[in-house]
């Protein structure tokens, strides 16, 4: 009498699937994580080449007093962040009020975000305070920069952008074509 097979899997090849899965997923996700991590600096990589353009343009446009008599060209005065705290951001989005951009500010840069953000922007002119802190220096104003930090986790460990330019000669604005990024995946 011949014994028939039953057709199915042994636990031993279910196992061999599984572990193969298993495997699978931890090459991937770390992958997956970085991704989704730099998507969200998009935020930052997009909005600071904004604000610099917005710091060229009021550069390069003449200003006059309410009595008519021309202004020379000159920086912004340094912004306050948007929004006015980092843990505002802390691995979470940040819906802007359109309150906080009414700053004078912000109004010469034309620079506003109406959707949820994870960074906080700000304009410094003349920042001495490295890549943590924008510090501003009362002097001419002969630089200026423009920073992005988010801390996209909530590790309290900030990813930082930050793009610097020095007024050259006439109404041009001379500065790095690169973005400094210190922690870029936070």
């Amino acid at each position: 009498m011949k014994l028939r097979r039953l057709a199915g899997f042994t636990l031993v090849e279910m196992m061999v699937v599984v572990a193969i899965i298993g495997l699978l997923a931890a090459i991937a996700i770390p992958g997956y994580v970085r991704y989704v991590r730099r998507a969200k600096t998009a935020e930052a990589m997009g909005g600071i080449p904004l604000i610099f353009r917005g710091v060229q343009t009021y550069y390069q446009t003449e200003h006059t007093t309410r009595s008519g008599n021309v202004v020379n060209s000159n920086l912004p005065d340094t912004s306050t962040p948007v929004p006015a705290s980092l843990a505002s951001v802390a691995g979470i989005q940040y819906v802007p009020a359109a309150s906080d951009w009414d700053e004078a500010t912000w109004q010469a840069l034309n620079f506003n975000i109406a959707s949820p953000m994870r960074f906080q922007f700000q304009y410094c002119k003349t920042s001495s305070g490295g890549a943590n802190a924008c510090v501003a220096t009362p002097d001419s104003g002969t630089s200026f920069e423009v920073y992005a930090r988010g801390d996209l986790d909530g590790d309290g460990i900030p990813s930082t952008f930050i793009r610097a330019g020095i007024p050259g000669v006439g109404t041009d604005i001379a500065g790095g074509a690169g973005i400094f990024v210190d922690n870029e995946l936070d």
